[in-house]
């Protein structure tokens, strides 16, 4: 359901884009003639910015393969400043076009204070660094309520942001809208990996109000590095509208100084089919979820083998409200010595609400014996769950989940796994599918399997008479 809302969205977005009166292309190239303005290969500019600044609006920008770099120091490669844009890679491969900051200048810098549309498509973003806030792309949309940023087809990698106020941050990419709005930003398909969030969070990717959809995309080995707001290292996500989505995502390697680790959510975006493994952090180092606007949904996700110095290793649920449906949280670990709240899987601490449902929390490790799951304060309902001991609540289950292999992070269900045919339906199940991208209820039973993967058995034969 939400892929096809997401590309009727974008269908939407790029009609509009195409309508009305034929308008040029505009095109650069390291060896173009340089000629204004610039709207035929022949006369490419063989810079980025002299191309954005001829171009009109609802236009496409087609950049050639090459490096595109500046002189100057604590600048910008690119700035886009009201204007409806699209902005292209000309091969189609982001590893043939780089936008290099030369280590002290930021990559793009869009600005909006009327409601515009800018597509971002086909560039490795790489060597860039911001004072304040999105090293490598800038999404910035404070005096505007609407409009659209879409990141596609990209790869971020090793910018930082050296912000040193609690909403700075976003080494590779940050988007900010005005308030909590209708503004859409989009990031998808892209790798967003080795950026930094040197004094605040949100090291690889930082988005603060508007509505968030990011899909498919690698974050990874990103950082935040202070310790007063460190939150977030892999992706900071807060205040977002609902209907904001992080969808078949791997989030993995990330590290932070404080909270979120993998993901840092205060009232963000929901997650659905991701995989939050081998973050690094103290506290709720897979994810951290907070706020008390709404409730947060995990759906479909993977927290596995993340390590915690403190407490909470794959997530702590702290003065916020969260669903946990059909997830696996497992061979998580809270390093000895932690502290009093040290456990490897999940957390509830402070004002907390959290709904497991159809959820394995199974093989994590904490100091005190406290394991998979430690509820410190707030209120959390097991239902159609396995994990150990065995919580109160209809359908849950203590037994051993007996994946496939627990060391070899195999975590699909074998056969006579209690987690078979143990779930409860939901209406999101119709047509939606498991981390494997199999159906997601059992077409013979009918019923769905707790945890992220369905379990179908090898082997099977079937005679026709």
């Amino acid at each position: 359901m939400h892929k096809i809302r997401f590309q009727r969205v974008l269908f939407v977005i790029l009609a509009l884009w195409g309508a009305g009166y034929a308008r040029p292309d505009y095109y650069v190239a390291t060896n173009g003639n340089h000629i204004y303005p610039y709207d035929d290969p022949s006369k490419a500019a063989t810079n980025i910015q002299s191309a954005v600044t001829a171009a009109v609006n609802n236009t496409t920008i087609w950049v050639s393969a090459g490096l595109y770099s500046i002189s100057a120091s604590n600048a910008t490669v690119v700035t886009i400043n009201d204007k409806s844009l699209a902005l292209r890679g000309a091969s189609g491969n982001p590893a043939d076009t780089f936008i290099d900051g030369a280590g002290t200048n930021r990559g793009i810098y869009v600005s909006m204070t009327a409601p515009k549309t800018v597509l971002i498509d086909g560039f490795t973003i790489t060597n860039c660094s911001a004072a304040t806030i999105g090293g490598g792309v800038c999404l910035s949309h404070t005096a505007v309520n609407a409009g659209t940023g879409i990141v596609q087809n990209c790869i971020i990698v090793n910018n930082d942001a050296r912000g040193n106020d609690s909403w700075y941050g976003g080494g590779g990419i940050y988007s900010r809208a005005a308030n909590p709005s209708g503004f859409l930003t989009v990031v998808s398909n892209c790798t967003i990996a080795g950026n930094k969030a040197i004094r605040d969070g949100g090291g690889g990717a930082s988005f603060y109000y508007g509505t968030v959809i990011m899909q498919d995309c690698i974050i990874r080995n990103n950082a935040a590095t202070n310790y007063g707001y460190s939150t977030g290292g892999g992706i900071r996500s807060m205040t977002a509208n609902a209907g904001s989505l992080i969808k078949n995502c791997l989030v993995e390697s990330n590290s932070a100084l404080y909270f979120g680790a993998g993901v840092y959510n205060t009232s963000g975006a929901d997650m659905e089919n991701c995989i939050m493994r081998r973050n690094y952090g103290p506290y709720g180092v897979g994810i951290f979820i907070a706020g008390n606007s709404r409730t947060n949904i995990l759906r479909n996700c993977l927290i596995s083998d993340n390590r915690a110095t403190a407490y909470a290793c794959g997530i702590e649920v702290s003065d916020g409200s969260a669903l946990l449906e059909n997830c696996t949280i497992v061979t998580n670990v809270t390093l000895p010595p932690g502290s009093g709240y040290g456990t490897g899987g999940f957390l509830s601490a402070g004002a907390s609400t959290t709904i497991f449902q159809n959820t394995v929390a199974y093989f994590n490790y904490g100091p005190s014996g406290r394991s998979n799951y430690t509820i410190t304060a707030g209120t959390c309902l097991f239902r159609n769950s396995c994990t150990a001991p065995l919580p109160a609540g209809s359908g849950n289950t203590s037994n051993n989940p007996l994946f496939a292999a627990v060391t070899g992070g195999d975590y699909h269900p074998t056969a006579g796994s209690p987690c078979i045919n143990a779930g409860l339906n939901a209406p999101w199940m119709d047509g939606a599918k498991d981390l494997d991208s199999h159906t997601r209820i059992d077409v013979f039973s009918r019923i769905v399997d707790m945890g992220v993967y369905e379990y179908h058995p090898q082997g099977v034969m079937f005679k026709v008479r």
